[in-house]
């Protein structure tokens, strides 16, 4: 799930407010990121590129190890690049295809003895978004 709250600052600048949920069966992962997107002149479609910053939340929604000694949430910075394209449908209605790449440094620190652990991390994430933007 994505949404999105943004301003046109110009013809070819999107500055965004944006809210992500990546749910599985083993990690939820909530983002919250700015977004900047440069848009490119086509005739038919508008491709672009952005960067995103934010912050982000981890959460096991099962333990990674049967032990009692899990570390189950984490949070980190968020730093990333995307690029996707743009197609009208009116006025007022796009349709959005969305590629994103974002470094994160969310780790888990698994523990079965008081002598032994070790770090599960989750520091990069690969989304293909596909949806409707609206403009008013």
């Amino acid at each position: 799930i994505n949404l999105e709250f943004g301003y046109e600052y110009s013809k070819d600048i999107d500055l965004s407010v944006n809210y992500q949920l990546v749910s599985s069966d083993d990690v939820d992962l909530n983002n919250i990121y700015l977004q900047s997107r440069y848009k490119f002149e086509n005739k038919n479609f508008t491709p672009y590129v952005g960067a995103i910053l934010g912050y982000s939340e981890l959460k096991w929604n099962k333990a990674p190890i049967n032990t009692l000694n899990n570390d189950t949430k984490s949070s980190s910075y968020i730093v990333g690049a995307n690029a996707g394209i743009l197609y009208p449908m009116s006025n007022s209605t796009d349709l959005v295809l969305n590629y994103t790449i974002a470094y994160m440094g969310h780790k888990a620190e698994l523990s079965t003895t008081s002598t032994n652990s070790a770090d599960l991390k989750h520091d990069l994430l690969n989304t293909v978004s596909f949806g409707i933007r609206f403009n008013f």
